[in-house]
């Protein structure tokens, strides 16, 4: 296999979705928000204007090459996420359609769900099989701090069109909202985000916390107890989001393209490397050792563990 791959990524294991291939449509961190706890790092392009970020012949060109030469368990999904908001690539639509003529592999769209109002992602966004809008807060004050959005967008907008979208999507739409303490960790808020899923009627909902040092500002994880308190509070059912399963070892040439796989999006402290790759303890210790003294990662201290993260900028 031609790694390592400059628009691909994985497939690394998700809390949300198992085996998870990555496709990054951005390049940059090129988002309509700049929430604080984002893993990938400040936004450096705040826009809502759709364009081809990065080439989408390409793009296609790399998941070809990984699906001819996939060896051992095929990913349960592939995914748009990467550096920022995947729906700004002006081809996302045309991207899927050409990821369903190749395999039967289903596609899922993470998005902010900022982009739903503009008609031409709400129809590119019914040819995934799943949609995972985010919804954090909805009162103005709770989301200029933690989402941090460009002027303009509109939220009460946004619900309706969720709404809309539920309503013709074939495949399952499932909202994630993500709670930081001391911010969104309140009854106002979850009384008002609890009214606008009803209005959306989503398949499910993905509730989480921070898991893990935020590369945008500073954000605290809520307690458990928090979590489950909020998953009772909403009238949509919300699944417990798992921890990370194991990565897919047979389509890596050597441990380190593994290991820089995992770490390219998200930081992962040793354990969490150590659990998901299978590498012996001492030989992720000489090998992340090897990585920090050139340079390819930074180490992170967040809740008493030191992560690591490929430095994206190398």
């Amino acid at each position: 296999m031609n790694e390592p791959y400059k628009y691909i990524f994985g497939p690394v294991p998700s809390r949300r979705l198992g085996l998870s291939l990555g496709i990054d449509l951005l390049g940059n961190k090129i988002c309509s928000m700049d929430c604080v706890y984002c893993e990938v790092g400040k936004t450096k392009i705040l826009t809502l204007k759709r364009g081809e970020y990065v080439p989408t012949e390409s793009v296609l060109k790399e998941l070809q090459d990984f699906i001819i030469n996939l060896k051992g368990e095929k990913p349960n999904y592939i995914t748009f996420s990467g550096m920022g908001e995947p729906t700004l690539h002006s081809r996302l639509g045309y991207i899927i359609d050409k990821i369903h003529e190749m395999t039967d592999v289903p596609v899922c769209v993470l998005t902010n769900s900022t982009t739903i109002v503009l008609d031409d992602v709400f129809n590119e966004l019914l040819k995934a099989d799943v949609v995972i809008p985010s919804l954090d807060a909805l009162g103005e004050e709770t989301v200029c701090k933690l989402n941090k959005p460009m002027q303009g967008v509109n939220f009460q907008k946004i619900i309706q069109r969720l709404s809309d979208f539920k309503k013709v999507f074939k495949g399952k739409i499932y909202i994630e909202i993500l709670f930081v303490k001391g911010i969104n960790d309140n009854d106002s808020e979850l009384k008002v985000l609890n009214e606008a899923l009803k209005i959306i009627n989503p398949d499910g909902l993905q509730i989480h916390t921070v898991a893990r040092p935020s590369m945008a500002g500073y954000a605290d994880p809520v307690s458990d107890s928090f979590l489950v308190y909020a998953r009772n509070f909403f009238s949509i059912y919300s699944a417990k989001v798992e921890a990370f399963s194991g990565i897919n070892k047979a389509v890596y040439e050597t441990e380190t393209d593994m290991v820089t796989a995992l770490l390219k999006i998200r930081p992962c402290h040793f354990d969490e490397i150590s659990n998901s790759t299978g590498i012996s303890k001492d030989k992720l210790k000489s090998l992340l050792k090897k990585l920090d003294e050139s340079g390819s990662v930074t180490k992170i201290n967040f809740n008493n563990l030191t992560y690591y993260k490929v430095v994206s900028d190398k």
